[in-house]
């Protein structure tokens, strides 16, 4: 798998992420980890990216191998972002930052089945 890096600065963008996921069970089975993930960023609930991984470990023993580094933890949260679970869907909104892989890499680990990602500049 090959997650992007990027250096923009779309400080007026608005990121929408939609993970569907084969049934809603497995959506369900993912969304705390990827809500943590979000909102861990907005609230700086951990104090790098090895805080979360440290902490999802003790409940998914693969979580180290998914891949998350630093670049990843610091996706530029500065509006109150959204991230909800309807049926087989995880859809995270408000995102000012396009740095995603690392909301990318952990909905692949937890078996996505289909990513969309749509944005737009204010």
């Amino acid at each position: 798998m090959k997650v992007w890096k990027e250096f923009g600065s779309s400080h007026s963008g608005n990121v929408t992420i939609i993970g569907e996921f084969s049934t809603a069970e497995k959506a369900e089975t993912a969304f705390p980890m990827i809500e943590d993930f979000v909102l861990g960023c907005w609230e700086q609930r951990y104090p790098d990216v090895a805080g979360f991984v440290e902490t999802w470990t003790a409940k998914d023993p693969n979580t180290p191998y998914i891949g998350l580094c630093e670049a990843d933890y610091e996706i530029g949260v500065d509006d109150d972002p959204s991230v909800d679970c309807h049926d087989n869907q995880i859809v995270v909104t408000s995102l000012r930052s396009e740095n995603v892989s690392g909301i990318v890499k952990i909905l692949f680990h937890k078996g996505m089945k289909e990513i969309r990602i749509s944005g737009h500049g204010a």
